[in-house]
């Protein structure tokens, strides 16, 4: 008896901890079906036949979506929903981005590096990425990611039959462009070289001794000490983009 309920208690626990991912999913669809909305979907999935059950390999829906402006704070409420997921034990990953830069970031479809759904290309851009550890895997090796972006654009003119001919019409209201992006794949790994990256943060711990003594011909010593620090803070930016940008 003791066996049972111990049973069911890890199935309900189950249930719960994959439940917030599930709510953004739904939340995702229904926004989707929103009266008003214009959309056209990729619809990708594979299953592992070599395996007992058939388990998904991998997923990847794009809904691109165009709509007025009126429905922005369906929009802004879906965004809401989904950086709220974050209180989620299996919610390991959330980005949010707004506009002012391009930031691009790309999202893993199954286990192949080359396959990827890119957001952030336009600096005007909003978008939020959510990622979700898949609750039935006990590798904890695969994951459920969710993205939603979107941009206001300025359309001058629709089209519009009248009589057998197609007029300009005058737009004035601005209208969104966007995509709601669901996948399921392998959790990415950092990038591998050949060879380990190693630096030193300072000048003068460079192999090429040649470069230190060519900066000295230019640069005041005072100027060579805030090269180095300027040099040390790119490094490091660098590193950190590359793990952060590296898709969750």
């Amino acid at each position: 008896m003791k066996t049972i309920r111990l049973t069911l208690l890890l199935w309900v626990v189950s249930l719960a901890a994959g439940a917030q991912n599930k709510d953004v999913e739904q939340a995702m669809r229904d926004f989707l079906a929103s009266p008003g909305l214009t959309t056209s979907e990729s619809i990708i999935r594979e299953r592992d036949l070599s395996q007992s059950g058939n388990p998904m390999k991998s997923m990847c829906e794009v809904w691109e979506f165009t709509c007025d402006a009126s429905m922005l704070s369906g929009i802004e409420q879906l965004h809401m929903q989904m950086t709220g997921s974050s209180s989620s034990e299996q919610c390991y990953y959330v980005k949010t981005h707004t506009p002012g830069r391009a930031d691009w970031h790309d999202i893993l479809v199954g286990d192949d590096p080359n396959r990827l759904v890119e957001l952030g290309r336009s600096d005007r851009s909003h978008y939020v990425i959510v990622n979700f550890l898949d609750t039935l895997d006990a590798t904890k090796s695969h994951r459920y990611a969710y993205a939603l972006e979107w941009q206001e654009q300025n359309i001058p003119f629709k089209l519009k039959e009248q009589n057998g001919k197609l007029i300009k019409t005058p737009v004035t209201e601005k209208t969104i462009k966007g995509k709601v992006v669901m996948t399921y794949a392998r959790v990415p790994q950092p990038k591998q070289t050949e060879r380990p990256l190693e630096y030193n943060a300072t000048v003068s711990h460079f192999k090429n001794g040649e470069l230190l003594k060519s900066l000295k011909k230019k640069f005041k010593e005072a100027d060579i000490t805030e090269l180095s620090k300027a040099m040390e803070k790119w490094i490091d930016d660098a590193f950190e983009d590359a793990f952060e940008d590296e898709e969750e």
